[in-house]
C-alpha cells in the first residue's frame, strides 16, 4: 500500500492488529491507544527479550493494514524478503546505525556450520560482532582462522575469527543487505531521507543521529536553531506520552512550553535560513503542536467530566439521608419508567404512618422486573407523546427542541436523542435548511415519531406532558453549581418542579437526574416518623453497649500545646474498667506517619525511653488511634502519659468515641485545653451503666423469712418427737408422714431393713428430714413456676392448713396420706405402707 494512502486508518480501533515496520522488519502489532494523528502500537512478538511499544503516525510508510505485509509474527516470517537496493540501504542508515540480528529481515535464518571453511581472501560474508551482525570482507587467511574486516568501519576493529565459528555466515543472510558500518561514513544526499523520518514521536534514533542528518550542509547558527527545536519537540512528546498513559504532568508549564515552541518554529520558518530538507521537519513540528493541543483538550474534557461526576456523586450521597433510591434500568425509558413506578406506589406511600411501612413499599418498587418496568414505561411514553402531538400549545416548544437538537448534533455534541432527530430531519428535508423546517407540522410529526420509539431519551418537554398525563407534579433533583441554594433547614429542595398546578391533586413524584449520564432514578421520601422496630433495635443496641461496652474505641487528638505546626508526641495510654487496668494491644494509626522505632506500639511497651510521634499531625490537623478488643469491653477511665522530651508536642485536646457498624461513632468523652499534672492526664467515661448494689432491706426481709421457716420446722419436729415417745406406732406414722413430705424414700427403707431404732434419733432426724423436704419442695415449686404451671406444693400447703384448722394433730397423717405417689409406694416394696406397725417387715414394734 502506498505511503500516501492512509484512509484505512480511520477504521482502526483500540485492540485491532496492524503491520508495522520495526527496524526494517514488518511485524504484527496491536493498537494500544489512538490520538488524532498517531497510533500507539505494541509488537506481538518480543524483540531481544523485550516488548516493543512506540507511537507511530497514521500517515507513516512504516504502517500497513494487517496481513498485507506479513501474515505471521516476524520471528517466523512467511517469506524471505529480497535485500534492499544500495541506495535504499544507505538512505535508511541514519535510522538503523546498529541493527542487531533479531532486528534484521534475515535475523531468523538458520545458521550454517563451518561456513568459514569455504571462504578465501576478498570474499564477502556476514560476521557477528558483539551480538550484532555486520557486513564483512575477508582480508587474510590462515589454516584455521580468517582475518575479517567490518565494512564501513576503521581497520582497528579488524579481528581474526576461527573458520569453524558460527559467527561467519553467508553474505547478506543476516544483515539483509543493510548498511552496518559507522554512521559517520554514510554521506548520502539528505533529500533521500525516507518519509517517516521526520516523525519526532517515533524515537528510533539517538539525538546525535537526528542532529547529524538534519545538519548536513548547515552552518553553526542553523545547527543551533534546529537543535533547540529538536530538543523542545522531544520534551513535549515525552509529556504527551505521559498524558496518554495517564501519568502526572504540569498543565500550566505545558501550555507555556507549547506557546514558546510554536513561536520558535514560526520564527525559524519565517527566517528562511534552513535548507529545504529541514523545512519538512518544521512542518512535522507544527503537526506535533496541533496533536498535543488536541490531546490536552481531550484530557481536560475528561477531567472536567470526572470532577462533575465526583461532585454529583457527593450530592446524591447527601440526598440519601432524605430519600430512598430506586434504580431504574438504563435503557432509554428511564424517565417514563421512574415516573410510572412513582405513581403506582404514590397513594400507598401517602398513607404510611412511619418509615417502616415506607420501606415495605420501597422493597416492592425495587422488585419490579425489567419486563414489567418496560411495559409501564412504554404505556406512559405513548400517553405523553400523544399529549404532545394533540395539544397545539406544545407546537412552538417542539420546534425549539428540534432546533436545539440540530444545533448540538451538528457540532458532534448532544445526547443520543439529538443525534437521532438530526438524522431523521436530514432524511425528511434533504438539501433544505433544517432550522427553518423545524417549525413545520411535518417536523413535529417526525419529532413525535422519534419520541414514540423505545429506548429514546425523554427531554423536559416529555416530562411536562407526562406530568399532565399523571396529574401529578414531578420534583426533579440534580446538582447545580451552587449546591447550598437547594437546601432549606437541612433538607434538599427540588432543583426543578414540573406541573406545580397539580400539587393539590396528587403527591409529587420525585426523580433523581444524573447529568453525567442523562439518567433518571426514582426517589421515595423517607417518613419523618422512624420505624418503631428500628427504634427498638437501636435502643436495644444502646442498652447493650452501655452494659457490655464497645469492641472498638477511637481516640482523636485535635490540638497540641505548641500549636497546629507541631508533631504530636505521646508516651503511653492506659485504659481502666472500674479502676482495674485493661490489657490492650498496639492501636491502629490511620492517616498517621511515624518513624519505624516510634510507632503506635510504643504506647504499650512500658518503656520510658520510647514514645509515639505522628509526623502528619500538622498536615491532617488531627491524629487518630483505634483500639480493638476481641470482645466488647467497658472502659470507664483512661490515662495519657506525656513525653518529657518536647512539651510543645503534648496533646491538650481530644475526643474518644465508641466505634460501631450500625450507629457509627458514639462520643464518650471530650477534653480541650488541658494541662498536664505530673506528666500525665486522665479522664472518666460516664456513658456506661454502673452495676447496682443489692438492696439491703430486701436482703434483711429474705433473711428473716428464712429464719421463721426454720423455727417453724424445729417446733413441728419437737412435737412429733414427743408424741413418738408415747406411741411407737405414732413414731412410724410421723416418720412416714415426714418421708411423704419430701424425704428420700431409699433412706427410710434402708433404716427399716436394718432395724434402726428411731427413738435414738427422734430429736435430730425429724428436723433434718423436714428441712430437706422443704428445700426439695421449694426447688420443685420454682421449676413449676418457670414453666407457668401451678406448683403442687401450693395446693398441698392449702390442704394442710385446712387440716390444721380442723384437727391440729393431723398434719403428719395428712402429709403421709396425700403426699405419697405410686412411684414412692413401689420404692417401699410395691405394697401399701402398714400404719399399724412393722410386723410384716419382721420388726418388733416394742
Amino acid at each position: 500500500m502506498s505511503g500516501g494512502d492512509s484512509s484505512w486508518t480511520t477504521a482502526i480501533r483500540v485492540g485491532d492488529r496492524v503491520n508495522m515496520m520495526v527496524d526494517s522488519v514488518w511485524r504484527v502489532a496491536k493498537v494500544l491507544a489512538i490520538t488524532e494523528s498517531q497510533f500507539r502500537c505494541e509488537c506481538i512478538q518480543q524483540i531481544n527479550g523485550r516488548t516493543r511499544r512506540e507511537f507511530i503516525r497514521k500517515t507513516s510508510e512504516r504502517l500497513a493494514p494487517a496481513g498485507t505485509k506479513c501474515a505471521i509474527p516476524a520471528a517466523q516470517p512467511a517469506a524471505q524478503p529480497q535485500p534492499a537496493a544500495p541506495e535504499q540501504a544507505v538512505a535508511a542508515a541514519p535510522l538503523l546505525p546498529e541493527a542487531n540480528a533479531a532486528a534484521m529481515p534475515f535475523a531468523g535464518s538458520e545458521l550454517m556450520n563451518h561456513f568459514g571453511a569455504t571462504l578465501s581472501v576478498n570474499d564477502k560474508c556476514d560476521c557477528k560482532d558483539n551480538n550484532k551482525w555486520r557486513s564483512s570482507t575477508v582480508i587474510g587467511a590462515r589454516a584455521d582462522e580468517l582475518h575479517i574486516h567490518f565494512d564501513g568501519w576503521d581497520s582497528r576493529w579488524d579481528e581474526w575469527v576461527p573458520r569453524r565459528a558460527r559467527r561467519l555466515q553467508p553474505h547478506n543472510s543476516q544483515t539483509g543487505g543493510q548498511f552496518t558500518g559507522d554512521p559517520k561514513r554514510n554521506q548520502q544526499p539528505q533529500q533521500n531521507i525516507p518519509a517517516g523520518f521526520f516523525d519526532p514521536v517515533v524515537v528510533d534514533n539517538s539525538h546525535k543521529n537526528w542532529k547529524r542528518v538534519l545538519s548536513h550542509g548547515m552552518g553553526d547558527p542553523q545547527v543551533k536553531m534546529l537543535d533547540s527545536i529538536f530538543d523542545t519537540a522531544c520534551k513535549l512528546q515525552d509529556v504527551q506520552r505521559n498524558i496518554v498513559l495517564g501519568r502526572q504532568y504540569d498543565s500550566e508549564k505545558l501550555q507555556k512550553d507549547l506557546s514558546e515552541f510554536e513561536a520558535e518554529v514560526a520564527r525559524a520558518a519565517a527566517s528562511g535560513a534552513l535548507p529545504a530538507h529541514a523545512s519538512g521537519y518544521l512542518q512535522a513540528c507544527k503537526t506535533i503542536i496541533r496533536d498535543i493541543h488536541s490531546t490536552l483538550e481531550e484530557t481536560l474534557r475528561v477531567k472536567r467530566r470526572q470532577a462533575l461526576q465526583s461532585k454529583e456523586d457527593l450530592y446524591f450521597r447527601k440526598l440519601q439521608k432524605q430519600f430512598y433510591f430506586v434504580t431504574i434500568p438504563s435503557d432509554g425509558n428511564c424517565l417514563f419508567g421512574a415516573a410510572g413506578r412513582g405513581m403506582k406506589f404514590g397513594k400507598q406511600l401517602s398513607e404510611c404512618q412511619h418509615d417502616g411501612e415506607v420501606k415495605k413499599h420501597v422493597d416492592l418498587a425495587r422488585r419490579i422486573n425489567s419486563e414489567e418496568s418496560s411495559t409501564i414505561a412504554t404505556d406512559y411514553r405513548l400517553q405523553a407523546v400523544m399529549r404532545l402531538q394533540g395539544d397545539e400549545k406544545y407546537a412552538g416548544r417542539v420546534g425549539l427542541e428540534l432546533k436545539h437538537a440540530v444545533q448540538t448534533a451538528s457540532t458532534g455534541k448532544g445526547n443520543p436523542t439529538s443525534k437521532t432527530l438530526l438524522e431523521q430531519m436530514r432524511v425528511a428535508f434533504p438539501g433544505e435548511d433544517l432550522m427553518s423546517a423545524a417549525e413545520t407540522k411535518k417536523a413535529i410529526g417526525i419529532y413525535c415519531q422519534v419520541m414514540m420509539s423505545p429506548r429514546v431519551f425523554g427531554t423536559e418537554l416529555e416530562a411536562q406532558a407526562l406530568s399532565e398525563v399523571l396529574q401529578a407534579p414531578l420534583h426533579i433533583f440534580y446538582r447545580v453549581s451552587k449546591e447550598c441554594a437547594n437546601q432549606e433547614q437541612g433538607e434538599f429542595k427540588a432543583t426543578n418542579i414540573i406541573g406545580q398546578e397539580f400539587e393539590d391533586l396528587n403527591p409529587p413524584v420525585c426523580l433523581a437526574f444524573y447529568m453525567g449520564k442523562s439518567h433518571y432514578d426514582l426517589l421515595i421520601k423517607r417518613h419523618p416518623s422512624p420505624d418503631p422496630m428500628e427504634v427498638k433495635r437501636k435502643e436495644d443496641r444502646i442498652r447493650n453497649r452501655k452494659e457490655n461496652g464497645f469492641q472498638k474505641y477511637r481516640l482523636v487528638f485535635t490540638q497540641c500545646r505548641g500549636g497546629p505546626n507541631e508533631n504530636l508526641r505521646l508516651r503511653s495510654i492506659k485504659f481502666f474498667k472500674y479502676s482495674k487496668k485493661i490489657d490492650i494491644g498496639p492501636p491502629g494509626h490511620p492517616g498517621g506517619h511515624s518513624p519505624s522505632d516510634m510507632g503506635p506500639s510504643c504506647l504499650i511497651d512500658g518503656s520510658e525511653k520510647t514514645s509515639l510521634i505522628d509526623l502528619n499531625f500538622s498536615k491532617n490537623k488531627k491524629s487518630v488511634l483505634v483500639f480493638k478488643f476481641k470482645e466488647p469491653m467497658v472502659v470507664t477511665e483512661y490515662e495519657l502519659e506525656y513525653s518529657k522530651q518536647n512539651p510543645a508536642s503534648d496533646p491538650t485536646s481530644w475526643e474518644i468515641y465508641g466505634d460501631t457498624k450500625e450507629d457509627g461513632l458514639v462520643l464518650l468523652d471530650k477534653q480541650s485545653d488541658l494541662k498536664a499534672r505530673d506528666g500525665s492526664v486522665g479522664g472518666k467515661i460516664d456513658y456506661f451503666v454502673k452495676p447496682k448494689p443489692k438492696d439491703e432491706e430486701k436482703n434483711k426481709a429474705e433473711k428473716s423469712a428464712k429464719e421463721q421457716r426454720e423455727g417453724a420446722v424445729d417446733n413441728s419436729s419437737e412435737a412429733a418427737g414427743a408424741e413418738a415417745k408415747k406411741d411407737p406406732s405414732g413414731e412410724k406414722k410421723s416418720n412416714e408422714s415426714e418421708s411423704g413430705g419430701g424425704a428420700t424414700q431409699e433412706t427410710d427403707a434402708a433404716e427399716l431393713e436394718q432395724g434402726v431404732d428411731r427413738n435414738n434419733n427422734q430429736d435430730a432426724a425429724p428436723k433434718a428430714k423436714q428441712i430437706d423436704g422443704e428445700s426439695s419442695n421449694q426447688e420443685e415449686e420454682k421449676k413449676q413456676k418457670d414453666k407457668g404451671e401451678t406448683p403442687a406444693g401450693a395446693a398441698m400447703d392449702t390442704d394442710t392448713s385446712a387440716v390444721d384448722e380442723a384437727e391440729p394433730g393431723a398434719e403428719a397423717k395428712a402429709k403421709s396420706g396425700e403426699g405419697m405417689s405410686k412411684k414412692e409406694e413401689e420404692l417401699k416394696g410395691g405394697e401399701k405402707p402398714n400404719t399399724d406397725g412393722g410386723e410384716e417387715l419382721g420388726l418388733n414394734p416394742t
